[in-house]
């Protein structure tokens, strides 16, 4: 066999087997895109993507005061504040409101709400005694706050009358009572 080649160290005769070596690789070319399909038809995937938002808590302290231009002794200031819940969960809420210098805390009273707010004394919260459900709003912690007769003016050194109002919250879902919601948030923070 002069005329024939080496194929996987097999000489073969290409006029004889030309033929069927063609045939055998057309017919491997159209089946192997097969195999892929008949699997496929054979098996099935499915997939979904559930999306879930977890509750959030976010609340806005809302305040109803306008500045005044003098202040004497025996004046009363018109101060409101409240917080509303804007998160998408029904959370408990504490405010804290202290004087910027303890002189004017002594020499001021504040007319707060002890009906649905209770203080606690060892760390200067306020707390709402409800549920905030979502898009409410608490009642006004405070409503007015009255200059001491005993407040002095024309003085320089007398402190300015600020009071900083700050609030907390916390969701109520995930807990039994508002003191075990708050006893977790002191423990995370």
């Amino acid at each position: 066999m002069q005329d024939g080649r080496l194929l996987g160290g097999v000489k073969m005769n290409m006029k004889r087997y030309g033929p069927l070596v063609l045939l055998l690789a057309v017919t491997a070319l159209l089946i192997i895109p097969s195999i892929g399909k008949t699997v496929s038809y054979y098996s099935d995937i499915e997939t979904k993507v559930n999306h879930a938002v977890m509750g959030f808590n976010e609340i806005e302290i809302e305040e109803d005061f306008e500045e005044p231009e003098d202040i004497e002794p025996g004046d009363i200031i018109n101060k409101t504040v409240s917080v509303k819940n804007t998160g998408n969960s029904d959370c408990y809420v504490r405010i804290k409101a202290v004087f910027s210098h303890s002189l004017t805390g002594e020499k001021c009273s504040v007319d707060w709400n002890t009906t649905e707010f209770t203080y606690n004394s060892e760390d200067g919260y306020w707390y709402y005694n409800k549920i905030l459900p979502t898009g409410e709003i608490t009642p006004a912690l405070m409503t007015k706050i009255t200059i001491g007769d005993d407040m002095v003016t024309g003085v320089e050194d007398l402190p300015e009358i600020k009071m900083i109002v700050y609030a907390e919250s916390v969701q109520s879902k995930l807990f039994a009572d508002a003191d075990d919601a708050w006893a977790f948030f002191n423990r995370e923070n």
